[in-house]
């Protein structure tokens, strides 16, 4: 009886140590204060995330507030522990924005934790001072997506600014089709006649778009 009280009281011991383990590994994530966003240029939230497993990576989570779903940017982390991320450009009827910061598994995005939602306003007076790095950022911003709604559409509310390219709800990473710069011949500022100088004079020059290609006229 003993020996079976003893055993019992083992086995308790090792699950509780066990529960007491797996719990220690559950990470956590923290955002924060925001105090604007500025109407014409990035803002950059703060975060404070861990422990992390190989496979876990820290989001910054944004929309316009109560519109659609979220997007996300890549958490960069800093020498002390935290991890920060630069946020896109707000539309003029963005007003305010909802971002929150969260513990995900890649490349599935599945959550492991989340920070409470933060509300920012969009203000004209926002002044927002970016480090090198965070500069950097900005002018190559990688957006995620949430939805299969928002592949292959323009990050809705948030200007075309600094975003280079996307990543799906699969992982999967492309070049952002709505935001790339536009092929002379889809820019009409650039089809309008030019004036070459040669030696003889001026020629004026209507440059034309490439022809389209099929199988009828190779």
């Amino acid at each position: 009886m003993r020996n079976a009280v003893r055993a019992g009281s083992a086995a308790l011991a090792l699950a509780l140590s066990l529960a007491v383990g797996a719990a220690a590994q559950v990470p956590r994530a923290l955002i924060g204060d925001l105090a604007c966003i500025p109407r014409d240029g990035h803002a950059v939230a703060q975060a404070v995330a861990g422990p992390l497993a190989p496979t876990e990576e820290v989001r910054i989570y944004f929309r316009r507030q109560g519109y659609g779903d979220f997007y996300w940017v890549p958490a960069r982390p800093t020498s002390d522990g935290r991890f920060w991320g630069v946020l896109p450009v707000p539309e003029p009827d963005n007003k305010i924005a909802e971002v929150y910061a969260a513990v995900v598994t890649t490349p599935t995005g599945a959550p492991r934790a989340q920070s409470r939602v933060i509300t920012v306003p969009v203000e004209a007076n926002c002044r927002v001072q970016l480090g090198n790095a965070q500069q950097a950022d900005a002018g190559h911003l990688i957006v995620g997506e949430t939805s299969l709604g928002q592949k292959f559409r323009k990050v809705a509310w948030w200007q075309c600014e600094g975003i280079r390219e996307r990543i799906d709800v699969r992982g999967e990473k492309r070049d952002d089709e709505a935001c790339l710069p536009l092929a002379w011949w889809q820019r009409p500022e650039l089809l309008a006649p030019l004036l070459v100088v040669g030696g003889g004079g001026g020629v004026i020059v209507t440059p034309e778009p490439p022809p389209v290609l099929s199988i009828a006229n190779p």
